[in-house]
């Protein structure tokens, strides 16, 4: 995420300035009739624009302008993507856990 470089189109950029880092965005979705009755697919792409201009002119890679490359993350959105995606999996372990204690139920009745 804090992983700045030189813009690609400088041309003022020193020789070896590192690059900004390239994320990646992971798409999920449901595929009907897959294994037993579904399931879910995930693609990773490039995100784009894969990074945006920054001012900081005390980077020794940055441009005439003071300008770098920053990483097109977004720290807020991701973390609500990770607290979704945790709460998410604690409801589909509660599912399992509901399906478990039924057919333990449906055993006991059935001796």
């Amino acid at each position: 995420m804090d992983s700045e470089g030189a813009l690609p189109s400088s041309s003022t950029a020193p020789a070896g300035a590192p690059r900004a880092y390239q994320p990646v965005r992971v798409e999920q979705t449901s595929v009907p009739g897959f294994g037993a009755g579904g399931g879910a697919v995930a693609t990773v792409r490039n995100a784009s624009p894969a990074w945006l201009a920054a001012y900081d002119p005390d980077a020794s890679f940055a441009d005439a302008n003071g300008m770098v490359a920053a990483p097109n993350v977004d720290l807020i959105g991701e973390t609500l993507e990770q607290v979704a995606a945790e709460a998410s999996f604690m409801a589909n372990i509660k599912v399992l856990e509901a399906a478990q204690g039924m057919v333990k139920r449906l055993y006991e009745l059935a001796d």
